[in-house]
């Protein structure tokens, strides 16, 4: 026997031909290129896995949030376009991100002029994508100086602006007034800009579903979509979504107890009758938060049981 012989029952399986499936419903919906967000280890499917199918499916690029996460890319051999959301936090990522061609989020002119010398001292060009804050108040350039930052930027040596995008605030509410009201202000950032870069973005998976196809917008940025997550209920019927995550485990333990009987750490659930409790062996160190045990269920066999504390 090896150890390869010795694999736990609890296991969460990914199945890549549905990310794959999704990407193609998602460019169907929004008739444009999509960018497949794989931070945070792609939601936890796995970002190595999931970057090579959403390329193979004909994604544009891959986004993650950190430089860290696509260094990490880079290590596992992925030569794609991968853009860095947040882009660089510290002074000391630039030359790394750059030297290994990431495509860097930027929109200030500071952080661009560092950007530019990195790539200047390298002798190469780098690739950025222009943040236009628009109402979700997070990270971007104000939509009234967007425009003077964005010509700013383009003329710093070194620097090539790939792409300009914002990000909705409200896309997930069946209200969407809001979000109306940011395009609008984006739009009037890119009538003021003459030679729009070849990547303009604006929706994420809320905003695919709510919106599909938006006049003058080439991408879509998506995460939760990817991996066959709806962004709200009232959303579900405007993507055909194949879940991509399957979690699976085996029942360690049954015991028959009477009514009443405490179950778990407080003992936040009693048995209103008698009845049985089946133990799975999952836990916090699975990812498993403790406030599932108030609402969390789990198939048995086809049926839906309740979690009992």
């Amino acid at each position: 026997m090896t150890t390869s012989d010795a694999i736990r029952s609890t296991v969460a399986d990914v199945d890549l031909d549905a990310i794959a499936s999704n990407v193609e419903a998602i460019r169907a919906r929004a008739k444009a290129d999509v960018i497949a967000v794989v931070k945070a280890d792609a939601y936890g499917h796995g970002a190595e896995a999931v970057t090579e199918t959403c390329f193979e499916a004909g994604v544009v690029m891959v986004a993650v949030a950190t430089v860290e996460e696509g260094l990490a890319l880079r290590d596992a051999g992925i030569n794609g376009p991968v853009l860095v959301l947040l882009g660089p936090t510290d002074s000391s990522e630039v030359g790394h991100a750059v030297a290994l061609d990431l495509l860097l989020v930027t929109w200030d002119v500071e952080r661009a002029r560092a950007i530019s010398e990195a790539a200047t001292a390298l002798r190469r060009n780098a690739r950025v994508h222009f943040k236009v804050d628009t109402g979700l108040t997070r990270l971007g350039a104000p939509a009234h100086e967007a425009a003077a930052r964005y010509r700013a930027i383009g003329s710093l040596p070194h620097i090539e602006i790939d792409g300009i995008f914002t990000h909705f605030a409200t896309a997930d509410d069946p209200d969407t007034t809001n979000d109306g009201v940011q395009l609008e202000r984006f739009r009037e950032v890119l009538r003021s800009i003459p030679d729009r870069p070849r990547l303009v973005h604006a929706a994420a998976s809320a905003g695919v579903a709510a919106f599909g196809s938006v006049e003058g917008m080439t991408a879509v940025r998506t995460g939760l979509s990817i991996y066959g997550l709806h962004a709200a209920p009232h959303l579900e019927n405007a993507l055909a979504l194949r879940p991509a995550l399957t979690w699976r485990s085996r029942v360690h333990r049954m015991a028959s107890v009477p009514a009443g009987t405490g179950v778990s750490y407080g003992h936040e659930y009693r048995l209103p009758r008698d009845g049985r409790i089946a133990t799975v062996p999952v836990g916090y160190g699975d990812g498993l938060p403790r406030v599932a045990g108030k609402s969390g269920t789990v198939l048995l066999r086809g049926r839906r049981v309740p979690f009992a504390g």
